[in-house]
């Protein structure tokens, strides 16, 4: 009996004994690859005493990643017991990127972890975008987006509303929720998501809340047109409601939740096709279609030489004749004496005879009868202010030296025809005037021109008035004031100091009309703008069609035939060739 009994307690402590010696044991197995998704392996060996509350695995792309350091950590939730376990992660490992894994388990005595193996990645699985909720918003307000791989870094995936980053608040493997960022523009776009290199965008387009234009009429027109615009979202109230074409602003006189009527002027704009934005409560819309911005102004046929600058322009018998000028605006090279004549009946141009006396720019010119009368001008060779008076017989092709203009050498006159006489005066800052009879080639000094002394004035005659408008001198580049010549009572009367500084004068029917080149402070370019100008009030009466040509300065050419403008030549450092055609009486 005693025997029997130490037996069973020999039994017993050597049970215990082997007990004490089994240890918590897990192995790290190599993971497996299965498509979308990777398979992380693991053992249990052996268990120790404790029971494991919580096992899986622990990665990390330094060496030995552990619980305690910030490596992630992916937990498995079956229950534990001996043999192989597993635990399947998205596959959203970059090709080539290697992250060390080892197996771990805790018990409430300790943490045991496995051996450690390598893990490189294959590439990432590309999210989907399988739907979202709601189809429509404005900035701020939630979308949730459902589909497939999104994983659950919020720092390897960015989502796109448009072209805009939006905003990740909430994000599952299966789902995003994004805010919707701030915008001006009213859109229809796709939802765009980003996940390292990969990208997925949405089959349905998300719509940012804003007025909505789906058509509108006229398409095209210029001067004062009335735009009926259709759409969804504007504001019943039409100062609420904002409608822009180029660098216009309309005045929206009527509108509605769904149609807007506007007032535009299309004078300032420049010609050719423009998009409509419209503006309701803070946000807005661009059209897909074009409004066309017509113009009164034609190009037509160019001056055969390679520019021509500070020519004189003079009309006879509906012919516009060109003479001398300068092809180089930068030095005092290019000075010609080239005479071209323009028929306006066939648009064409022919080259005469040139001008027999010295090369100049800036001269002064008129007809009278059916001869024309040319002369003074900055002369090349003696780089200095000329006199030369010439006549010009166009049915010959021939020029004939006159008498001299009095007064002394002079550039940049003042010279037209009225009544059948000549009239030349100022010029290279003097104030002289002198009326010439082309009958016995004399010349007869008038009242000298009581303002100061200047060249480059311009001029119109309306109602048997002069009006000599502007100048310069060798000390203000613009002389802004007004002065009327009377031709019966032969005074002069002051009218007052202009508002505008033009490029261009001349009259037309009883109205006198201005070119005015002014700084566009939308563009920051120049633009050259027409006005019907009344110098008497000194007032511009309306305003006309921008011209929609290259920019120049003073020395291009402006002449009215038969109701029409001739405008071209000049440049600002090339000098140009083009001529344009403007219906002054609206008629093209």
């Amino acid at each position: 009996m005693k025997i029997f009994k130490l037996l069973i307690i020999l039994l017993i402590f050597s049970g215990c004994k082997k007990e004490e010696d089994v240890f918590l044991l897990i192995n790290t197995l190599e993971p497996t690859f299965h498509g979308d998704s990777i398979s992380l392996n693991g053992q249990f060996v052996s268990f120790g005493q404790s029971k494991v509350l919580e096992y899986g695995f622990v990665m990390g792309k330094r060496d030995l990643p552990d619980l305690n350091k910030g490596d992630s950590v992916v937990p498995c939730f079956a229950k534990a017991k001996i043999g192989k376990y597993a635990v399947s992660i998205l596959n959203d490992i970059d090709s080539g990127l290697v992250y060390n894994v080892r197996s771990f388990a805790k018990t409430s005595e300790e943490t045991v972890y496995g051996n450690q193996v390598e893990l490189t990645g294959r590439g990432r699985i590309a999210a989907k975008i399988l739907d979202f909720m709601p189809k429509h918003g404005k900035d701020g307000d939630f979308i949730k987006i459902h589909g497939l791989y999104f994983g659950i870094n919020d720092s390897w995936i960015k989502v796109f509303l448009g072209a805009k980053e939006a905003e990740i608040v909430e994000q599952t493997t299966g789902s995003l929720i994004i805010k919707v960022p701030p915008y001006k523009f009213r859109e229809d776009c796709f939802i765009t998501i980003e996940q390292n290199g990969q990208t997925t965008t949405s089959a349905d387009r998300f719509k940012l809340d804003g007025p909505e234009i789906i058509n509108f009429s006229p398409s095209s027109g210029n001067g004062d047109i009335t735009l009926v615009i259709t759409g969804k979202n504007f504001s019943d109230q039409p100062w609420r409601n904002v409608v822009t074409v180029g660098t216009e602003k309309a005045n929206v006189i009527e509108s509605s939740g769904t149609q807007i009527k506007a007032e535009l002027n299309t004078l300032t704009i420049l010609p050719g096709k423009y998009n409509l934005i419209v503006g309701a409560n803070e946000k807005w819309d661009v059209s897909t279609d074009y409004f066309e911005v017509l113009s009164p102004w034609k190009e037509i046929a160019p001056i055969p030489y390679s520019g021509l600058a500070g020519t004189t322009a003079i009309e006879i018998n509906n012919k516009i004749y060109l003479c001398t000028g300068t092809d180089d605006l930068i030095s005092n090279g290019g000075y010609s004496t080239v005479v071209f004549e323009f028929d306006i009946q066939s648009g064409t141009w022919t080259r005469k005879k040139d001008f027999p006396g010295e090369r100049r720019v800036s001269a002064a010119g008129f007809s009278i009868g059916n001869k024309i009368y040319f002369g003074t001008g900055y002369g090349y060779s003696a780089h200095s202010a000329l006199s030369d008076f010439w006549e010009y017989d166009p049915a010959s092709d021939h020029w004939t030296r006159k008498n001299d203009v009095p007064g002394g050498p002079r550039s940049k006159p003042v010279a037209f025809a009225y009544q059948s006489k000549g009239y030349l005066l100022m010029g290279s800052a003097k104030v002289d005037f002198y009326r010439y009879d082309p009958g016995n080639d004399s010349w007869e000094q008038l009242a000298d021109f009581p303002g100061h002394k200047r060249n480059g004035a311009y001029f119109t005659i309306i109602n048997d008035k002069l009006y000599i408008i502007g100048g310069q001198d060798a000390y203000n580049p613009y002389e802004p004031d007004i002065w009327q010549y009377d031709f019966l009572t032969e005074k002069w009367t002051f009218i007052g100091y202009k508002k505008v500084y033009p490029i261009a004068v001349f009259s037309n029917n009883e109205k006198c009309y201005i070119l005015e080149r002014k700084l566009n402070y939308i563009s920051y370019e120049n633009q050259i703008i027409l006005h019907e100008f009344d110098p008497l009030l000194n007032k511009i009466i309306r305003k006309m069609e921008i011209f929609p040509g290259p920019d120049r300065f003073s020395n291009s050419f402006a002449i009215v035939v038969n109701n029409d403008l001739y405008f071209g030549g000049g440049g600002v450092e090339e000098c140009l060739n083009d001529m344009w055609k403007y219906p002054l009486d609206g008629n093209n």
